[in-house]
C-alpha cells in the first residue's frame, strides 16, 4: 500500500497535537507493514522535523513561484505546476491513499483514494468567535474535505457527531480513532525533578491556547476570588500575553501571582505537570483534548470543565465543574487540593491515561487504510 501524506501541517506548526499524530503513527504503521510506503509531500520551509523511517519518503514540491516573475502575473501558472508536481511526486495512484494533514484536498488529477482526519469543528460550532477571513477559509476547506473524502477519520465521538451534523454525512462514511499522551509524560522520581523549571511557589497549571472557547477568562475570574490563591500561584504555559489579557490580569490584581511561561517542550511540560498542585482545563469544547491525559500520566490532579469530550477521554478521574460557573470551579479546586493526591485516586488516573497509546492509534489507522483499499489489515 502507498500512503501519500500532504505534509502541510509540518510547514504550519512548530509543534502541536495535529503534527504529533503523524510523527507518532507513521513510523509505527511502517513497522507493522513492511509493504507500506509513506510519501510526505511538503510545500515550503519545514517548521519541525518530519517523522523518520526507511519506508517514509520526503518529496518537496518545487517552489515555482520563485522562478516565475512577476508573481502577481504568474501565480496561477505556478500553482498549476505545483499541482502537477504533487501528482507526479505522489507516485502511482492505484491502491494508494491521499491523507490530508490539515484539511487540504488532493489535486483534481489525483486518481487514488482520499482520507482526511477531523480534529474538531470549533470554527463551525462557535462561528461567532471565529470571524476573521482566515477562519472562513478554514471552514470552506473543511467542508470541501468532508464532502470529497472517501473516508472521514474522527478523533472522538463528539467530532464524529459534529461532522455528520454539519456536513450531512452518513455515519458509515466516518471512522473513529483515539489519540494518546506521549510516553515521556510520566511520574518523575525525586532525583529526576528539576526545581528551576517550576515556579518558586506552589502553583496551579494551565497549558495551551487561550482563545475564547478555551474559557481562560473564567479561570482568571475564579482564581482572583479564590481564597486558596494566597498559597498557590497560577502558572500559564503558552503564547505571550496580548495587551487585553495582561490588562485583565492587572485589573484583577493578579500581576504578582500569574506567571507566564513560553511554549515548553514535552520534557519541560512533564516537569511542570509533576510539580503542579493541580492542572486546570476549563474549555467549553474540545475535539479530543490531550492535556488532561498528559497531566494524569504525570500524577497531577486534573480540574476540568464538565463537557462530553473530556468525560469521554478522561472518565471520572478529573474534578469536574460546570463549564461557566466560577464558583463551581473554586469548589473543584478545593476538592482537588484536598483529595487529588490520594494514592488510590492517583493510581487509577495513571492507569486510565496508560490505556491510551499511539500504538493503538496506528493500529486503528492501519485498519482504516487497508479497509479503504480493500486489503486485509496487517495491524
Amino acid at each position: 500500500m502507498r500512503l501519500v501524506v500532504d505534509g502541510e501541517i509540518f510547514t504550519r506548526q512548530t509543534k502541536g497535537g495535529i503534527s504529533r499524530i503523524f510523527i507518532e503513527t507513521l513510523p509505527r504503521l511502517c513497522d507493522a507493514d513492511p509493504g507500506l510506503t509513506a510519501v510526505i509531500l511538503t510545500d515550503g520551509a519545514l517548521r519541525q522535523p518530519l517523522p523518520r523511517h526507511a519506508q517514509i519518503l520526503h518529496r518537496a514540491i518545487p517552489r515555482y513561484e520563485w522562478w516565475l516573475r512577476p508573481g502577481r502575473l504568474f501565480r496561477p501558472a505556478a500553482m498549476a505546476l505545483k499541482q502537477r508536481a504533487r501528482v507526479r511526486l505522489a507516485g502511482p495512484a492505484a491502491g494508494a491513499v491521499w491523507q490530508a494533514s490539515y484539511y487540504s484536498t488532493p489535486p483534481a488529477a489525483w486518481q487514488g483514494l482520499f482520507a482526511v482526519i477531523f480534529h474538531d469543528l470549533m470554527e463551525e460550532r462557535y462561528a461567532e468567535m471565529f470571524v476573521q477571513p482566515r477562519h472562513e477559509l478554514v471552514r470552506r476547506r473543511k467542508r470541501a474535505c468532508a464532502l470529497q473524502a472517501d473516508i472521514v477519520i474522527c478523533n472522538s465521538p463528539t467530532t464524529q457527531q459534529d461532522v455528520c451534523a454539519f456536513y450531512g454525512l452518513p455515519l458509515a462514511k466516518t471512522r473513529l480513532i483515539t489519540l494518546a499522551p506521549g510516553s515521556h509524560f510520566r511520574v518523575l522520581a525525586k532525583e529526576e525533578r528539576i526545581p528551576t523549571l517550576a515556579p518558586p511557589r506552589p502553583y496551579l497549571l494551565y497549558v495551551g491556547e487561550r482563545s475564547a472557547y478555551k474559557n481562560f477568562a473564567l479561570l482568571l475570574t475564579a482564581y482572583a476570588a479564590w481564597p486558596g490563591r494566597a498559597d498557590l500561584d497560577l502558572a500559564v504555559v503558552g503564547r505571550p500575553w496580548d495587551a487585553a489579557e495582561w490588562a485583565r490580569v492587572q485589573a484583577l490584581g493578579l500581576a504578582d501571582q500569574v506567571r507566564h511561561y513560553a511554549f515548553a517542550d514535552d520534557a519541560a511540560l512533564c516537569q511542570l505537570y509533576n510539580a503542579a498542585a493541580a492542572f486546570v482545563y476549563p474549555s467549553l469544547f474540545e475535539g479530543f483534548g490531550l492535556p488532561p491525559l498528559e497531566a494524569m500520566a504525570c500524577g497531577c490532579p486534573v480540574v476540568a470543565s464538565d463537557i462530553p469530550t473530556t468525560r469521554g477521554v478522561a472518565g471520572d478521574h478529573p474534578f469536574y465543574f460546570a463549564a461557566q460557573d466560577a464558583a463551581d470551579l473554586r469548589r473543584a479546586l478545593d476538592a482537588a487540593l484536598a483529595q487529588g493526591r490520594e494514592q488510590l485516586r492517583q493510581d487509577a488516573a495513571q492507569q486510565h491515561a496508560a490505556s491510551y497509546s499511539w500504538q493503538t492509534t496506528a493500529r486503528q489507522l492501519s485498519a482504516i487504510y487497508h479497509e479503504l483499499v480493500g486489503e486485509p489489515s496487517t495491524a
